[in-house]
């Protein structure tokens, strides 16, 4: 039964993703939707994304509000605010999207993401020789051991995407 599908709404998430198919087919164009990029439809969005993201620290991740306020913020079954917000945030990226794209080109997650199987299995052996060479369980304290192990994690791996970029070259 459709009660009975998990915590999200169907079609809801559904509509969602037809619309982000949407705007990723648009963003093809040289200009994909040019009445987005005016400055009264950027600075609503801007606003309106300000107020939802002050709004959800102030109120939290659950709002103990009314009823129909909590509804129309609720994540799973997508809200109308929630919807509100989305669409805000989806006019803020539309518009950055040139910059968006010319910062990912050269960032360390677009190096991590052109090799990501070789960086996958890198990380597989890592964890699996970190695991064997502790003792006992870890305790609920983070201690500098691990905050290094992490870090060392990281440039490792991004080391080795590195090297597998420049080997594919």
């Amino acid at each position: 039964p459709y009660d009975q599908t998990g915590a999200f709404s169907f079609l809801g998430w559904q509509a969602m993703w037809v619309g982000g198919l949407w705007a990723g087919m648009r963003s093809v164009d040289a200009d994909p939707v040019p009445s987005i990029r005016s400055q009264p439809v950027l600075l609503a969005a801007a606003a309106i994304a300000v107020v939802f993201f002050f709004w959800r620290h102030w109120a939290g991740q659950g709002p103990s509000a009314a009823p129909l306020i909590a509804h129309a913020l609720d994540k799973w079954h997508l809200g109308v605010l929630r919807i509100v917000d989305f669409t805000a945030l989806l006019v803020l990226v539309i518009a950055a999207r040139r910059t968006i794209a010319q910062w990912a080109q050269r960032s360390v997650l677009a190096t991590l993401g052109k090799v990501s199987l070789t960086v996958f299995c890198a990380h597989v052996v890592i964890c699996l020789a970190a695991l064997a060479s502790v003792a006992d369980p870890a305790s609920a304290q983070l201690h500098w051991r691990d905050s290094a192990l992490l870090a060392s994690t990281l440039v490792t791996l991004y080391l080795i995407a590195l090297v597998s970029v420049e080997g594919k070259r």
